[in-house]
């Protein structure tokens, strides 16, 4: 049984995801390597305290206090997936998607709630910048005097300016959808 928990802990220590466990107050009870690297807080800093004290913005707690506790009422589905940030020991915020389990004692009772996470920080930005900038190309092509369309793989419109509508006197409306060479009705 001490080899099995051995085994099991070295297995946690070398994963790049984050792991850790809390039990049924909240507490930290494990915290591996990746969890260390991507916070700056050693395990002693964190074991033992509230997860929510240490490592959740403000602003976050009641949420993540709400998933603990579904869990901890056995809610699996409720708990089971989520993103939060976790708070870095200089202040930086990394935003995390968890997947949750609850170990339940043979009475069915809670007593552990593991999170496996993975910091996502990266491409949450990168897709906010794509949104931002598809944005500004989208502005950009609706204010353009020039007609601009664009066409899929099988030469259908996708999109039609308001530069088109006044060069070609269709509206986007008949004509996206609509293959290329096209004659409206």
């Amino acid at each position: 049984m001490a080899e099995t928990h051995g085994l099991a802990t070295a297995i946690l220590e070398t994963t790049e995801a984050l792991v850790v466990v809390l039990d049924a107050q909240g507490r930290i009870t494990f915290f591996n390597r990746a969890c260390e690297s991507l916070t700056g807080h050693s395990r002693n800093d964190v074991l033992g305290k509230a997860i929510w004290d240490v490592l959740i913005p403000e602003r976050h707690v009641a949420s993540v206090k709400q998933v603990f506790a579904d869990l901890l009422a056995g809610e699996q589905a409720l708990g089971r997936r989520h993103e939060n940030p976790w708070l870095t020991r200089d202040g930086e915020e990394r935003l995390i998607a968890w997947s949750n389990s609850a170990v339940t004692d043979t009475s069915g009772a809670v007593t552990h709630v593991i999170g496996t996470g993975m910091d996502i920080t990266e491409r949450h930005r990168a897709e906010e910048t794509l949104r931002r900038t598809n944005q500004t190309l989208d502005s950009l092509i609706q204010a353009s005097p020039l007609a601009i369309l664009t066409i899929d793989a099988d030469r259908n419109i996708t999109s039609w300016n308001p530069a088109a509508e006044r060069s070609f006197g269709w509206t986007a409306r008949e004509v996206i959808g609509r293959p290329i060479p096209f004659v409206p009705e």
